[in-house]
């Protein structure tokens, strides 16, 4: 998850499920 959020997604992101993660991710 930390990957994602240093990626370029928001922190609160580590609060939310694999499945926020993903559609973030995609988008």
């Amino acid at each position: 998850p930390v990957e994602a959020t240093g990626s370029n997604c928001p922190p609160h992101i580590e609060n939310f499920s694999d499945i926020d993660m993903g559609e973030i991710i995609m988008g």
